[in-house]
């Protein structure tokens, strides 16, 4: 048996999520720094920090709040530095996605894994939780084909931090 009323498999993938997530802001918070200085791009580095790097611990919270109903602990992994450089805006924004879709594939190996445990109720959270990831997907999207269409020139760049509140309306998740 596991801990709680989830075995160790389920409790093993739900932690992967929070790890997962806890990664995603460590590497997005480094993409603010990166956008708003070496690119000068500020209000795009002040948009991306606080509504989407800072979502991320929020939805882990998700997660362990879930575990801690079930009467199980969570074990935080170390997140690693924060030292990545890009080479363009698009880049950053190709990544962010890339690291999105990535945390979106985890909690659908953890949906596969909670249903063959028979944890119905996990697969329920877990179902709701991925839905809630599909907006932070969309607009990750909207964040790479804005980009890729403004063009990859310094006034290109200057354009798009400048129509960023413009195109990207989205305040909550």
């Amino acid at each position: 048996m596991g801990e709680g009323l989830l075995t160790t498999e389920v409790k093993a993938v739900l932690e992967e999520i929070v790890a997962k997530c806890f990664y995603n802001n460590r590497m997005l918070d480094r993409i603010v720094s990166i956008l708003s200085v070496k690119f000068v791009m500020p209000v795009t580095g002040d948009i991306i920090h606080h509504r989407l790097a800072h979502l991320y611990p929020n939805i882990a919270d998700l997660v362990s709040d879930y575990m801690a109903e079930r009467n199980c602990t969570t074990i935080y992994n170390e997140t690693p530095a924060g030292n990545q450089d890009y080479d363009s805006p698009l880049d950053c924004f190709n990544y962010m996605l890339e690291l999105n879709l990535d945390l979106e594939n985890i909690v659908k190996r953890a949906i596969k894994v909670s249903h063959d445990e028979g944890d119905y109720t996990t697969t329920v959270f877990l179902d709701s939780f991925l839905r809630r990831l599909i907006p932070i997907t969309d607009d990750m999207l909207l964040l790479v084909d804005k980009a890729t269409m403004y063009g990859n020139s310094n006034l290109s760049w200057m354009k798009y931090d400048n129509d960023i509140e413009d195109f990207y309306r989205r305040e909550e998740y």
